[in-house]
């Protein structure tokens, strides 16, 4: 398979604003150059350290990579999408380079916890609008409905839902874009009231 061919470009300009995947993990953001506005994205999983280097409004330089996206049915992208290799702040000098961060595998950690949630707060997203996560308390529990036996249309008709979970590892990198503390479901089910 012949892999893609990527460019590299330096842009430098101010912080917008930082972006959130489907399940609300910071995953880009929006540069302001000279009133060019341009969308980049990154590893979720190296978003604290790219806050680190800038919060919104600070002027930074950047390196990015001109990534294709992959072919997909019914859509024609021609355009590529902007992914982030570098980052520097102009005031501090502070730098983070994308690549010296490798993902966590798994990204959770320690043991099953177990919830029993009633009357469950489901998030959505994704291409397709999709339950991508229930929220409970302070905690946001990632779920994938395709991975349970009884599916996205029995979990939202759920007066309770059982789930075990482990919590997402606290230093891997990741940011949940509303403060959550973040949880994998392993196993799901489904209580009636």
């Amino acid at each position: 398979m012949k892999k893609a061919k990527q460019h590299t470009r330096e842009v430098r300009g101010a912080i917008a604003r930082y972006t959130s995947n489907k399940h609300n993990d910071i995953d880009g953001l929006v540069i302001d150059e000279q009133g060019d506005l341009m969308d980049i994205k990154f590893p979720p999983h190296t978003a604290r350290f790219v806050r680190e280097v800038a919060a919104e409004g600070d002027t930074v330089q950047l390196v990015l990579l001109d990534k294709p996206h992959p072919p997909h049915h019914g859509h024609d992208h021609t355009k590529p999408r902007l992914h982030l290799a570098s980052i520097e702040n102009t005031s501090t000098r502070q730098q983070f380079s994308v690549e010296s961060v490798e993902p966590p595998h798994p990204p959770e950690t320690g043991r099953l916890v177990p919830f029993t949630i009633s009357k469950p707060k489901f998030t959505r997203g994704g291409k397709h609008d999709e339950i991508t996560g229930v929220i409970f308390e302070d905690k946001y529990i990632h779920l994938h409905p395709e991975e349970y036996e009884e599916g996205e249309k029995a979990l939202v008709s759920a007066a309770v839902l059982q789930v075990k979970a482990k919590k997402r590892i606290a230093d891997a990198g990741f940011v949940n874009a509303e403060g959550y503390s973040v949880y994998h479901a392993h196993s799901l089910h489904i209580g009636k009231n």
